[in-house]
């Protein structure tokens, strides 16, 4: 028998500490990276408040991401805001990690996984954040999802920016299929 999530991780591996690194080695040289003298304007989340709960209607998505990943992205953040917004398990992931769900997806920035990121992570993943950061990088084949395995995968992503790490990088964090079950379950995806 194979140890406990063994099963898990020979079908979702994740990228281990020297890609963690990597990511963030090339997040620093990548152009057009959020703080950057360089940065690319970004569509902006547009926002607004309804009674108590703000209301977002737009993803901030870099400008050079294509028009389908753009498509796919758009149609994935507005069923995870609503998800977020309207599922009591959802919204609990988030507050358990101190964050609101709603504002930790309306503050990503989207960008497109350049040529080296595709090579070196996206074939183990659609989408990555570095812990805490806002910039999420998405892979092309993310583009090939429906909405609702979008919206969790930028989810997925919005509990990195949130504050929670994965296994391997932090050993006592869950592997990323456990998250993805975590996000799918609580989540009504």
């Amino acid at each position: 028998a194979d140890p406990p999530g063994e099963a898990l991780m020979r079908n979702h591996r994740s990228y281990s500490g020297f890609l963690g690194s990597l990511i963030v080695a090339m997040v620093v040289a990548t152009p057009g990276f959020a703080g950057s003298p360089a940065a690319p304007a970004s569509t902006g989340a547009v926002s607004t408040t309804l009674g108590t709960q703000a209301v977002v209607s737009a993803p901030r998505i870099n400008r050079r991401v294509p028009s389908r990943l753009r498509s796919t992205l758009e149609a994935g953040f507005e069923l995870a805001v609503q998800k977020v917004s309207n599922e009591p398990g959802c919204r609990d992931l988030f507050a358990q990690l101190g964050a609101n769900g709603v504002e930790m997806l309306s503050t990503t920035l989207y960008y497109q996984a350049s040529l080296k990121m595709e090579k070196a992570v996206c074939s183990e993943a659609l989408a990555f954040t570095v812990v805490g950061g806002a910039p999420t990088w998405v892979c092309q084949r993310f583009a090939r999802l429906n909405d609702r395995r979008a919206a969790a995968v930028l989810l997925h992503e919005a509990l990195h920016h949130a504050g929670m790490d994965e296994w391997p990088h932090d050993p006592n964090g869950l592997p990323p299929a456990a998250i993805d079950d975590l996000v799918e379950e609580s989540c009504g995806l």
